[in-house]
């Protein structure tokens, strides 16, 4: 009896400690994590309007010049005829700006604009360039060499009375044409012709033949057409060029100096 009281009291005892060894402690609420704070957005950089003159070396102001500036940001811009060129959105810094116009140097300066104050005006003053130097003048063509010497011998010189020698050389009834040489020399050669019957088909294939007509009446066809001729008509025929001459009216012939162009005759 006194044993089974011991193991009544003993299981009394062993139920709180076998409950609390098997329940395991409720957990602790989670704390909430802090909050990032959020990064704040960087401040835009101040812009403003830069102002730029120019003038020439006389102060007066140029037009249409190129200004060109490079920093910060870069700008471009032509002054307007108060000498102005204006360049928006510029921020501060260090630029360098250049000055551009056409028969004036080129000038390049450098500015410096310190954050937080007033842009600053620029001037600026190009002074003129010389004109540049006229181009140099084409070479001198050198004279062409003179003509050689014709490998012919000159003729001997000579002059006559045309109507004394037709007098003396006169065409007869019989004769339909007739040739006389008056003249020769290292390139040419003149005929005294006397034409009583129509002379066809003629031409030269190595000399132009220049004909003057110094008494009568004729015609001279060349090239599809009869030309009336009489004292006093010129007529220049091209080589190879076909003619015929033929006497009209009362007088007994045609008369005509023939002059020929081309290779030497012989006496």
């Amino acid at each position: 009896m006194y044993m089974r009281a011991i193991a009544a009291l003993l299981s009394i005892l062993c139920v709180p400690v076998v409950a609390l060894a098997q329940t395991p402690p409720a957990p602790a609420p989670a704390q909430p994590a802090p909050a990032k704070p959020r990064p704040r957005a960087p401040a835009a950089a101040a812009t403003a309007v830069l102002t730029v003159t120019v003038n020439d070396s006389s102060g007066a102001p140029l037009a249409d010049v190129n200004v060109s500036a490079t920093g910060p940001v870069d700008r471009e811009g032509v002054t307007t005829g108060a000498g102005q060129a204006r360049m928006l959105g510029v921020r501060a810094g260090t630029y360098r700006l250049r000055f551009e116009k056409d028969g004036y140097y080129t000038l390049e300066k450098e500015v410096s604009w310190r954050a937080g104050t007033p842009a600053p005006t620029i001037e600026a003053t190009l002074n003129a360039a010389p004109p540049p130097p006229p181009p140099p003048e084409p070479p001198k063509a050198e004279p062409p060499p003179p003509p050689a010497a014709p490998d012919y011998p000159a003729g001997k010189p000579a002059n006559l009375s045309i109507p004394d020698y037709i007098e003396r050389n006169h065409i007869t009834t019989k004769e339909p044409q007739k040739e006389n040489l008056i003249g020769c020399s290292g390139g040419a050669q003149t005929w005294l012709w006397q034409v009583r019957d129509p002379w066809t088909n003629r031409s030269h294939e190595a000399a132009e033949l220049m004909l003057y007509v110094v008494g009568g009446e004729g015609t001279v066809a060349m090239g599809g057409r009869d030309v009336q001729v009489s004292a006093g008509t010129y007529f220049l025929i091209p080589r190879g060029t076909t003619y015929a001459l033929s006497k009209r009216g009362r007088a007994a012939a045609l008369y005509i100096l023939a002059t020929l162009s081309g290779p030497p005759c012989a006496q």
